[in-house]
């Protein structure tokens, strides 16, 4: 195992990093904010995420609720879902809430937890994965052209 030694106040870099991108995430684009930035990016972000905080659970067909899904958690677009639209001005009246996919090219439109088998993800009928499947609506398999439509999937976007 390597050992990694920081210079005096190095720690304290790596910290504010950290937090710095547990508040930013991916909203900047790939390039760091400036100071001036970031701190604008609080001021204005931070409440919103206090004022509207969302909690996702996944419900099991037999309607018990399994999974609270958190910010490292995979979609069926396999993509993050901390890389789905969380943020809201104010909180759609519609439900189940919508939180579409934010990375660029992705044809996800609603968060949609994938249930595991250990680390594996579950088979759909058709005996495929789930990242062997369309991420548009509809979810169609791609190894063999059969619809996702048998699978039960109930996500729960509640609040605070």
């Amino acid at each position: 195992m390597e050992r990694l030694t920081l210079p005096p106040g190095g720690a304290a870099a790596v910290d504010d990093y950290l937090e710095y991108r547990r508040i930013v995430g991916e909203d900047d684009g790939g390039k760091l904010f400036t100071p001036e930035e970031y701190e604008e990016y609080k001021r204005k972000v931070l409440p919103l995420r206090l004022q509207n905080r969302l909690f996702v659970s996944w419900r099991s067909p037999t309607g018990i609720d399994c999974k609270l899904v958190g910010p490292e958690t995979l979609c069926f677009c396999t993509h993050r879902y901390k890389q789905h639209k969380t943020d809201f001005d104010t909180i759609p009246q519609q439900r189940p809430i919508s939180l579409p996919c934010r990375v660029a090219g992705c044809r996800c439109r609603a968060y949609s937890y994938v249930p595991l088998n250990g680390t594996q993800p579950i088979r759909c009928r058709c005996k495929h994965f789930a990242d062997q499947h369309s991420a548009a609506p509809g979810f169609t398999c791609t190894a063999c052209e059969l619809l996702y439509y048998k699978h039960t999937n109930r996500m729960l976007v509640f609040l605070d």
